[in-house]
């Protein structure tokens, strides 16, 4: 694959959950859903993710939505300004360099949303 080609939501997707796997996290349902409004949406904060999730899955918990993002933010798979968005849009290229290093700070924003 040429790294300067832009990856399909589905190859992200892919790539995401080979990374959530590599690094020893069990692939669910309510996982994969998280992902797919992820990229789907760009989402604000965390409360408007678990609305989204909530109409498709009435049994995931906020909890659930929290724990994914801050696994996603500590991969390096999420990043958030303004917005939370994927980070990886190249295969193995993050477009933010400094996703890790602002993942704590992103974690206090989206905990205190």
């Amino acid at each position: 694959m040429n790294p300067t080609q832009a990856l399909t939501k589905e190859e992200q997707k892919s790539y995401i959950l080979q990374t959530l796997k590599q690094n020893g996290c069990r692939i669910t349902s309510q996982r994969q859903l998280l992902i797919d409004i992820i990229l789907q949406d760009e989402c604000c904060c965390c409360k408007e993710m678990y609305y989204k999730a909530l109409k498709k899955d009435p049994t995931i918990g906020m909890a659930t939505v929290y724990r994914m993002v801050k696994t996603l933010e500590e991969t390096g798979l999420i990043h958030r300004k303004n917005m939370y968005r994927i980070s990886c849009d190249y295969a193995g290229q993050c477009t933010d360099p400094c996703a890790g290093q602002c993942a704590e700070q992103s974690r206090n924003k989206c905990a205190s949303a």
